[in-house]
């Protein structure tokens, strides 16, 4: 999915997501939603137009973050998307 946000968007590729993901959730203090999640979807933050296609992979990146969140919490291992 990541691979079909449209031109002229360049989302993350998966292996990417995963350390960015990582990167948000180890940060002192928490960031919101708003602020790292439009970073997917285009490097330079610009806001990818709406649709069904975006909701389905904003929520697949919801569910990743929160699998490394809970590992995180665990402290425990989560295999890394590998590219």
């Amino acid at each position: 999915m990541l691979d079909r946000v449209p031109a002229p968007f360049e989302a993350l590729d998966v292996s990417m997501l995963d350390g960015y993901l990582c990167g948000v959730l180890l940060q002192p203090k928490g960031v919101a939603v708003a602020q790292w999640l439009k970073y997917v979807t285009d490097v330079d933050g610009r806001e990818a137009p709406p649709g069904p296609a975006l909701d389905e992979l904003h929520a697949l990146v919801h569910r990743r973050h929160a699998e490394i969140d809970q590992a995180i919490a665990r402290r425990d291992w989560f295999d890394p998307w590998i590219y």
